[in-house]
């Protein structure tokens, strides 16, 4: 999966953002990945591979409560066939 999105902050601020279980264990089924979201807007791309079927998922973004705030648009979580880049084809 391919997650897209614009983020900006009143502060630098980390956030996480992951696939999990939409019910109870609640189980991450991919690894969180942290961004730093810095107070000019900024696109993210995330890539997520999928490690288990699951019927009921959810996109999570994990804040921290500190008082600072984070604006998220064009949220865009969609299939996608990503391959590793060949280092070999963009080294001199």
């Amino acid at each position: 999966f391919l997650l897209r999105f614009d983020a900006v902050a009143s502060r630098p601020k980390k956030i996480e953002v992951f696939l999990r279980q939409r019910n109870a264990p609640y189980r991450d089924l991919v690894p969180r990945a942290a961004l730093l979201v810095d107070t000019a807007r900024r696109r993210f791309e995330v890539a997520f591979t999928a490690t288990d079927d699951e019927a009921a998922a959810l996109l999570a973004f994990s804040v921290r409560e500190d008082g600072q705030s984070v604006w998220l648009d064009n949220v865009r979580l969609q299939e996608a066939e990503v391959r590793p880049a060949d280092p070999d084809a963009h080294t001199r």
